[in-house]
């Protein structure tokens, strides 16, 4: 009977480095393919709760235009930007230099008794944003905007809705 060398003992440095190589492939494709992922992250989350906010107005301004004699603006919106102490100029700055209405609203998440109730009364669940809604020109905005992948900022419904349709139309 012939002895059989077995010389299995382990793996060699060459199959270590090809599994090294391979790896570092791996993890350069996947950063590559991520990279854009917090900015579309950051886009949905905003387009998420602007169309929450959006959705909400309009059922207030519905009910207001349904029962007057019950609802009206101040209690769903309370006071305007113009009236509640809000530097108007720096919002509208913040919002993308547009021009407000006297019918412009924020809807923030802070937690004074004020901007709760408003929650309440609009039946708006978390929100993480501060929004501007300008009901007179039926625009929805989002305080300091969302940056895109090209470095450029939306912060009009409308504009946050279309780079999210780009988004999602090429998955």
């Amino acid at each position: 009977m012939m002895n059989r060398v077995k010389n299995n003992k382990g793996i060699t440095i060459m199959m270590l480095v090809i599994t090294v190589i391979i790896m570092l492939i791996l993890v350069m494709f996947a950063v590559y393919y991520s990279r854009n992922a917090a900015v579309e992250a950051r886009i949905a989350a905003a387009y998420t709760s602007l169309k929450e906010v959006k959705e909400a107005c309009e059922r207030a301004i519905i009910e207001i235009e349904l029962d007057p004699s019950t609802y009206d603006e101040y209690y769903f919106f309370g006071r305007n930007v113009q009236t509640d102490g809000s530097n108007l100029a720096e919002i509208q700055e913040k919002c993308g230099g547009v021009t407000l209405s006297e019918r412009s609203y924020k809807i923030s998440d802070s937690t004074d008794d004020e901007n709760k109730r408003r929650l309440d009364n609009l039946e708006i669940s978390k929100i993480k944003d501060t929004f501007i809604v300008d009901l007179e020109n039926k625009k929805y905005y989002i305080l300091d905007g969302v940056k895109k992948a090209d470095g450029n900022k939306v912060y009009e419904y409308r504009e946050i809705q279309l780079s999210y349709d780009m988004l999602t139309a090429t998955k």
